[in-house]
C-alpha cells in the first residue's frame, strides 16, 4: 500500500511512498487537471475499512477503482484534483459459482480473462462475459460504471444480481440477493443505487451468466446512405422488441472499421447481426431472418459461415482503435495510458427511432470533422427500444493541439445533446456529472439528500456520479478551552491508558476492531479525549482531593473517561455514525459495566447512595436512546442537560470526596454541554439542515429562514443558499446564549473557589467572525 507521505499517522498499515506508483496511476489518455496525491490497495475489507476511517478522520477524498482500465473515460484519474486512489485489484476472489441459478459472485479485482478461464475449467457451460476494452479490466467495473459489453452481455448492468457495498462508515452492506433466488426479495431494489454512483464501494458482486448456445453465425451487410441506416434501424426494432436474447445487433461507420483496423466497408455504415441457436436448424432459421432484415435495407450481404466451436477467449483485440491515432501499431502488450494514446468516448443514450438515429449520427460526423477528428461511431442495440451511441476521438497525446482538439470536440458533442434533451451515457473523470442530474431538480435533490445520508464528509469519489451540490452554510467559531497545559496533557494521557485497558480485555480480533476505531476518532490528536473540550474533564486537576481522598483519583478518573466515552460512542451508535460491529458493541457493553462498578465503588467510599448516579445514567439513557422531539429552543437545551447527566456522576462524586458541594460541580459540566450543544450546532448547520434535523438553530430560526432550513430537509441546494442569506438576524442571540452558560459556570466555580477551573472557563469563549455579511462568513 502506498501513500503521499511517509506514513499515514493513526493507520496500522505502512504506507510508504512510490513516486513511480504515482505517477503511473496519474497517466490517462485524455487532458485532465485532476490528479491523484496518493495510492492505496487496500488487501481486504477491514484494511479497507481503516482507509475509509482515515480519510474522514484527515478529510481526504477517495477515488476508488477496480484495475483501473478505464480507458477513454479517464482511467484512474479522480474527478476532483488530490483523491487518493483506492485500487481494489487485490480483492480478486471468485466465489459462490451456482449452476441452478447460473450465477457467480466476483470481487473487483477480477478481470474478464480470470472469469473467462474459471467458467472454462467448470466446463464452459456457460459463456464468459465480454467487452471491446483490455481482458484485463475488471468484471465489476465495467458494470459499476454502466458499461458496455459484447454479444449475449451487451447491457453489463442488466446482469447483476446482488451487491456486497461498503459505505463511507465503513459498514458493509448486502444490497440484493447474494445467494439463492435471485428474484430480489420482498422491498425496495436499491441495486441502481451502486451503478455509477458515488454511495458506496462495491467489494463483491454477484452476476447472471449466459448460457453458452451451441452454434452461432453473423450475417453483414453495408448501408450506403443515412437513409439505408434509418431504414435498418426501424426494420430491426420489432425484430429486436420480441426479446429474442439470441440475436445482437451491432452498427459502425466506415471510420470505425478503419480504426478498429478493418478493412474500410466501402460503404458509409456496416451492419452486423449476431445470431445463436440450439443446433444447425434452429440456427439456419435464425439466419435466414437476420438476411432477409439486412438484404432489405443494405447492399453487399454477407453471410458467415457458422460456428460452434467454444467461445472465443478475450482478447485485445478490440484495443486497436486506442493506437489509431499513434505513429506506430498497437504492441503485444497494449497500455494506452502507458503509451500516449489519444482516446476520449463519448456516448449518447438514444431511442431505436430511424430517423433520429440518421439525425443525430449526421451531427456527430460534422461536429468530429470540422474538430479534425474521423468520425468513428458505433451504434450498439439493447432491446429494440435503446441504442447506445458511442464517438471514439482518436488522435496522440504527444502530438501538440491533439488533447485541446479532443476536448474541444468533446465539448461541442456533448452541448449539441443538451440542445437534443439526448441523455449522456457516461461522463469521463474530467467533466463534472451534476449537469446531467441538474436537468431533473427532483433527481438531484433525491440524490443529494442520498449522498449526504450515507457520506456526509464527502470522501467517496466526489463529483463522481452525484455531485455534492454548493457548499453547506456553517460557522468557523473559535472555542473551547485553555491552552497548552502538560498537567493537562498528562491527565489526559492517563485517561486514554484507563480506555485502552478496557480494549485490552476484548478478543484480540474484537480488540483491533475497536483500537482502529478510537484511532479514527482520535485523527489529529495525541489521544482520544483530545477530542473533547478540556473543561469537560479537567476538574479531575482543578478540584483538589484533600488528605485520603485523593487515593479515590484513579477510580474518579477513570469513571469519567468512561462517561466520556460512552457519551460519544452511544450517541454514534444510535444515530449511525458508528457502524455497529461486534467489537464496538462488546467495548460499549464492557464500559457500561465498568462505570457501574467505578460508580458504585466511588459512592460506597463517599458514604453516599446509588441513587444519585443511577438516576443520572438513567436520564442519560432516556435522553439519548428515546429522547422526545423539543418544541423550542429551551426544551432542546434542556435536553442537552439530560444528555449529559452520565458525564456529572464522576464530578458530583469527586466533589463529595473532596467535601464540596456536588451539585455545583455537576452544574458546571451541564453548563458546559449546553454551551458545547449551540456551538456544534452552529458549525454543523448545512449538514443538520440537509438532515432536516430540528437542532437548536433551526429552534432558533422563525418565518422565511424557517422555511429555507425545512425546504432544505431534502437537499434542495436553492434552499440551502437562502438559508445561508437568512441566517444572520439568529446566530447572534444563539451566541448569546452559548457565552452565558459558560459565564454561569465560571460563576459557580469562582463562588467555590475553584479558581483554575474557573479560569478554564474564562478561556472557553465563543469568538465568531463578524455576522453582519453571512453571505462569505457562512459558508
Amino acid at each position: 500500500m502506498t501513500w503521499p507521505g511517509d506514513t499515514w499517522p493513526g493507520d496500522p498499515f505502512d504506507l510508504p511512498r512510490e513516486a513511480a506508483l504515482l505517477a503511473a496511476a496519474n497517466r490517462t489518455t485524455l487532458a485532465s487537471d485532476r490528479r491523484l496525491a496518493g495510492v492505496v490497495a487496500p488487501g481486504s475489507a477491514e484494511e479497507l475499512r481503516a482507509v475509509l476511517r482515515a480519510a474522514v478522520r484527515d478529510g481526504l477524498a477517495l477515488h476508488p477503482v477496480s484495475t483501473g482500465r478505464n480507458w477513454g473515460y479517464g482511467s484512474r484519474r479522480p474527478h476532483r484534483n488530490g483523491a487518493i486512489l483506492v485500487s481494489l485489484a487485490a480483492l480478486d476472489a471468485i466465489e459462490d459459482y451456482d449452476e441452478v441459478t447460473g450465477t457467480v459472485v466476483v470481487g473487483p479485482g477480477v478481470t474478464f480473462a480470470a472469469l473467462a478461464a474459471f467458467l472454462a475449467s467448470r466446463g464452459g457451460r456457460f459463456q464468459p462475459p465480454r467487452t471491446g476494452s483490455s481482458p484485463g479490466s475488471s468484471v465489476v467495473g465495467n458494470i459499476a460504471e454502466r458499461g458496455i459489453g459484447k454479444d449475449l452481455y451487451e447491457d453489463m448492468a442488466g446482469h447483476l444480481v446482488g451487491l456486497a457495498v461498503m459505505t463511507a462508515d465503513g459498514g458493509l452492506h448486502e444490497v440484493g440477493p447474494m445467494r439463492g433466488p435471485i428474484l430480489p426479495p420482498a422491498g425496495p431494489d436499491l441495486r441502481g443505487l451502486f451503478v455509477q454512483g458515488n454511495l458506496g464501494i462495491v467489494l463483491r458482486a454477484r452476476i447472471r451468466l449466459a448460457l453458452t448456445p451451441p452454434v452461432r453465425q453473423v450475417v453483414a451487410a453495408a448501408l450506403p446512405s443515412h437513409g439505408a441506416l434509418a431504414a435498418f434501424v426501424e426494420a430491426s426494432r420489432a425484430a429486436l422488441q420480441i426479446g429474442d436474447p439470441w440475436l445482437r445487433v451491432e452498427i459502425v461507420n466506415a471510420a470505425r472499421a478503419v480504426a478498429q483496423d478493418e478493412e474500410s466497408p466501402g460503404a458509409p455504415w456496416l451492419a452486423y447481426a449476431t445470431v445463436w441457436g440450439k443446433g444447425p436448424e434452429d440456427l439456419a432459421l435464425r439466419a435466414r431472418t437476420a438476411a432477409n432484415l439486412l438484404g432489405r435495407c443494405g447492399t453487399g450481404l454477407e453471410v458467415c459461415a457458422p460456428d460452434d466451436g467454444p467461445p472465443a477467449a478475450p482478447s485485445t483485440t478490440g484495443l486497436h482503435s486506442a493506437y489509431h491515432g499513434k505513429p506506430f501499431a498497437m504492441p503485444d502488450d497494449p497500455d494506452p495510458d502507458r503509451d500516449r494514446c489519444g482516446v476520449l468516448w463519448v456516448t449518447a443514450n438514444l431511442r431505436h427511432h430511424g430517423g433520429e438515429v440518421a439525425g443525430i449520427t449526421e451531427a456527430f460526423e460534422t461536429i468530429m470533422s470540422a474538430h479534425g477528428f474521423a468520425p468513428a461511431l458505433s451504434l450498439r442495440a439493447i432491446d429494440g427500444r435503446s441504442l447506445r451511441l458511442v464517438a471514439g476521438l482518436f488522435g496522440d497525446r504527444d502530438r501538440p493541439g491533439d488533447d485541446a482538439r479532443a476536448t474541444a470536440c468533446a465539448e461541442a458533442l456533448h452541448a449539441l445533446m443538451a440542445r437534443n434533451g439526448i441523455p449522456v451515457g457516461r461522463r469521463t473523470s474530467a467533466q463534472e456529472v451534476g449537469q446531467d442530474l441538474d436537468q431533473n431538480p427532483g433527481d438531484a435533490r433525491l440524490a443529494r439528500a442520498l449522498k449526504r445520508a450515507l457520506d456526509p464528509d464527502e470522501i467517496l469519489a466526489p463529483g463522481r456520479g452525484i455531485p455534492a451540490g454548493p457548499p453547506l452554510p456553517g460557522l468557523p467559531l473559535t472555542f473551547g478551552g485553555p491552552p497548552d497545559d502538560p498537567v493537562l496533557d498528562d491527565l489526559a494521557r492517563q485517561m486514554a491508558a484507563d480506555l485502552d485497558g478496557l480494549v485490552a480485555g476484548l478478543p484480540e480480533g474484537l480488540a483491533r476492531d475497536a483500537r482502529a476505531a478510537l484511532a479514527a476518532y482520535a485523527g489529529k490528536h495525541p489521544t482520544f479525549f483530545g477530542l473533547y473540550y478540556r473543561p469537560t474533564w479537567s476538574f479531575l486537576a482543578r478540584v483538589a482531593l484533600p488528605g485520603p481522598a485523593a487515593r479515590h483519583r484513579p477510580r474518579l478518573r477513570r469513571l469519567h473517561a468512561l462517561t466520556l466515552f460512552l457519551h460519544l460512542w452511544d450517541d454514534h451508535l444510535a444515530d449511525g455514525q458508528l457502524a455497529p460491529t461486534l467489537g464496538r458493541i462488546h467495548l460499549r457493553s464492557r464500559a457500561w459495566s465498568a462505570m457501574e462498578d467505578e460508580a458504585a465503588a466511588l459512592s460506597r467510599a463517599a458514604g453516599l447512595p446509588d441513587a444519585p448516579w443511577r438516576d443520572a445514567a438513567a436520564a442519560y439513557l432516556e435522553a439519548v436512546g428515546a429522547p422526545p422531539e423539543p418544541a423550542d429552543l429551551d426544551a432542546a437545551l434542556a435536553l442537552a442537560r439530560r444528555e449529559a447527566a452520565l458525564c456529572t456522576i464522576a464530578p458530583g462524586l469527586h466533589a463529595a470526596l473532596a467535601g464540596e458541594d456536588a451539585a455545583a460541580l455537576a452544574r458546571i459540566i451541564e453548563d458546559f454541554a449546553v454551551a458545547w450543544r449551540i456551538v456544534d450546532d452552529l458549525q454543523d448547520i448545512g449538514r443538520d439542515a440537509a438532515a432536516g434535523r430540528r437542532s437548536t438553530v433551526r429552534l432558533a430560526l422563525t418565518g422565511a429562514a424557517a422555511g429555507a432550513w425545512d425546504a432544505a430537509g431534502v437537499g434542495d441546494p436553492r434552499a440551502l443558499a437562502a438559508l445561508a442569506a437568512r441566517l444572520g438576524p439568529a446566530v447572534p442571540g444563539l451566541v448569546a446564549r452559548a457565552q452565558a452558560a459558560l459565564d454561569a459556570a465560571r460563576a459557580v466555580a469562582q463562588a467555590h473557589g475553584w479558581r483554575d477551573l474557573a479560569a478554564d472557563l474564562a478561556a472557553s469563549r465563543v469568538v465568531i467572525p463578524d455576522v453582519a455579511a453571512p453571505d462569505p462568513a457562512l459558508r
